[in-house]
């Protein structure tokens, strides 16, 4: 688990990066390409909530929205701030057990 862990947070960092790039070039398929693969990753590992942002994300195909989308990646990445130390006090505490 601490393997998949750690795989979901340096791909969700790179994952945001990525996002914040489209969100400049007003690119609204790339968001919802980076959306949906984010959207694989969080959920493998239980991060259903963050899932359900990327889901809200990748739902940006249809009906753009470029508002919505900007505030979508602001959530992403403070619940992505969350879940980093969540996910590391967690880690922690099983590798001294």
């Amino acid at each position: 688990m601490h393997k998949f862990a750690l795989l979901f947070l340096d791909a969700a960092r790179d994952g945001l990066r990525e996002l914040d790039a489209a969100l400049v070039r007003h690119d609204s398929v790339q968001l919802a390409e980076l959306g949906h693969r984010i959207k694989s990753s969080a959920r493998a590992v239980g991060a259903m909530r963050f899932g359900a942002l990327c889901l809200a994300l990748e739902q940006q195909r249809y009906d753009s929205d470029p508002a919505l989308a900007r505030q979508l990646v602001q959530q992403l990445h403070a619940m992505l701030a969350q879940l980093e130390a969540l996910m590391t006090q967690e880690l922690l505490a099983y590798s001294e057990s």
